[in-house]
């Protein structure tokens, strides 16, 4: 069997177990067998030279990989896009009904399949409303 074979069916095999075992690590190891099936097929260098041409491009393309993957994934310690995991700040702007009426400043609205405290000026039940804001636990809201 040629050694430019070899080296591609170890590529396959390698980026076939990437499916498998996913880790982003076993897909540049496998890139570098294909790269060295491809220099097989030009040059036909000894088995130290592909060895050699075969553990430089794994360096290199698992290096290049972590570079591309470490700028892409968010830094710890960054701050966090405004309104990313605050649910009151999401909330203003979304409209529901209210479930119970608004009496004395105070009651309860349904916004998507949730029930909210809610407060703003005396309305019936079953009135659309705006979130306007939010205080603490309780949204604010105008009628819609």
């Amino acid at each position: 069997m040629s050694p430019s074979v070899v080296w591609g069916v170890a590529g396959l095999l390698l980026l076939a177990g990437e499916l498998v075992l996913p880790g982003v690590f076993l897909m540049w190891v496998g890139l570098a067998a294909l790269g060295v099936a491809a220099v097989v097929v030009v040059i036909e260098p000894d088995l130290q030279t592909q060895i050699l041409v075969f553990s430089g491009l794994a360096v290199a393309l698992s290096v290049a990989g972590w570079r591309f993957y470490y700028a892409r994934r968010a830094r710890p310690g960054a701050p966090e896009p405004a309104g990313v995991n605050d649910t009151f700040v999401l909330m203003v702007g979304r409209t529901g009904v209210l479930v119970e009426p608004i009496v004395a400043g105070q009651g309860k609205a349904k916004f998507g399949d949730s029930l909210w405290l809610v407060e703003g000026a005396d309305l019936a039940a079953g009135t659309n409303v705006r979130v306007i804001s939010q205080d603490g636990v309780l949204l604010r809201v105008d009628p819609a």
